[in-house]
């Protein structure tokens, strides 16, 4: 599993979700009912958390900033690659499982 990041996310992390330099980002998933249409698994979405690791599966530093997978969401994520990228018609990041 592998997480790819675009620079115009990494400056929303720091702008939007006031994310600096030391701070973690985990990426998980929430169970969500009414969200049956997802290409990877149905009834989830994919959401970040600032939080320190307990146990890193995947990570990737920029500026300072860890963006992680825990190993407990590793099944989740299946040996793919978590693209993170910024969509700036909803001025908001994008997330997909490829």
């Amino acid at each position: 599993m592998k997480i790819a990041i675009d620079s115009n996310a990494i400056e929303w992390f720091k702008r939007e979700a006031e994310v600096t330099k030391g701070e973690y980002v985990r990426f998980t998933i929430n169970y969500e009912e009414d969200v049956m249409n997802r290409p990877y698994y149905p009834g989830f979405t994919l959401k970040f958390i600032i939080t320190p690791p307990y146990k890193i599966a995947s990570s990737i530093e920029v500026d300072g900033i860890v963006f992680y997978i825990e190993v407990a969401d590793t099944i989740l994520f299946d040996n793919r690659v978590l693209f993170v990228s910024y969509n700036n018609k909803e001025n908001d990041i994008a997330m997909t499982i490829e």
